[in-house]
């Protein structure tokens, strides 16, 4: 073979390779759409539900007039993605709507043909604008609690001493930075031992009830500071009702024990109040009327100061 044939197939094979590079080249730049892919996670949004609808509004910042809303329903999850195709080059507003309140926005850079990816995670905005409206806010809490009579078992004059164990839950709703209201229900058992029972004997009452607490509620700090502790002080203040289950005297001597009940009346109305700091609190309940109706008994003490542990549900 020549010299000069070697040379024209060298040429051939140089253009047949640099055509398959423009055309590849060509396909890959046609065939990569620009698109954009968030991926929303709501699970640290407090009271978010299922019939929250969140509206995510795109805008691209070289050229204001694209734009585009996206409208989702939470999903059992909390989370879901949002594929935007194609897309322009460049920054992209990013606003999000909880219904009608904005609660976050951000901007993105979106490259040239490819796939971006973007995670997001929304969390509630402590930092309002000043001037802007206050959204309520609901919240849920369970507790539990202990409470006595303590300060008065060094007085003769009392004849009980009494230990109280609370469980329940509270839900409510923030209507301003400082005030709110709620209700909730509770599970209570109440043992009162007598401190003067007549010789070898014991006796005591056993008290369970369940009770209705509607109260204010009083966050002198405000609902939305910026400060974690500050935000979860409070003070709430209200009345609760009693209803009793079971209420019994017992009286045991010599390994033979003698339970009493009719022995209540369904007045047992307590005035309460508690102070609340982080998930620890300081509280007191007051019963406003006689609980034993019958007289040969001790009535059990009005007043009982207690703590308890507070956590959001």
């Amino acid at each position: 073979m020549s010299l000069r044939s070697c040379l024209n197939i060298s040429s051939y094979t140089i253009r047949v390779a640099l055509v398959t590079v423009f055309l590849l080249s060509a396909f890959t730049t046609f065939s990569q759409t620009t698109s954009l892919v968030v991926n929303y996670d709501l699970r640290g949004f407090p009271n978010v539900s299922y019939l929250d609808s969140f509206t995510m509004r795109y805008t691209n910042e070289l050229d204001s007039v694209w734009s585009i809303e996206h409208t989702f329903h939470c999903s059992k999850d909390f989370n879901w993605s949002d594929t935007l195709s194609p897309i322009p080059e460049g920054d992209v507003q990013l606003t999000i709507f909880r219904d009608t309140i904005k609660v976050l926005e951000s901007y993105y850079w979106v490259t040239a043909n490819r796939l971006n990816e973007v995670d997001i995670t929304i969390k509630r905005q402590y930092n309002r604008s000043k001037g802007a409206p206050f959204i309520s806010e609901d919240y849920i809490q369970g507790y539990v609690r202990s409470s006595s009579n303590m300060p008065d078992w060094g007085s003769s004059s009392v004849p009980l001493e009494t230990y109280t164990t609370s469980t329940g839950f509270l839900q409510g709703i923030m209507l301003s930075q400082r005030f709110g209201v709620h209700y909730g229900f509770g599970l209570n058992y109440e043992l009162a031992r007598f401190k003067y029972p007549p010789p070898s004997q014991k006796q005591r009452y056993n008290y369970w009830s369940l009770s209705a607490i509607p109260a204010f509620r009083f966050a002198p700090f405000g609902y939305e500071n910026p400060s974690r502790l500050k935000r979860n002080v409070y003070i709430d203040a209200g009345a609760s009702y009693y209803l009793p289950l079971k209420f019994r005297q017992t009286s045991k001597a010599n390994n033979i024990k003698v339970q009493e009940r009719g022995l209540h009346n369904y007045a047992d109305v307590r005035l309460q109040a508690s102070i609340t700091i982080w998930r620890y609190s300081v509280f007191g309940t007051y019963r406003m009327t006689d609980f034993v109706k019958q007289e040969s008994y001790p009535e059990l003490p009005r007043l009982q100061l207690g703590v308890g542990i507070t956590n959001r549900l």
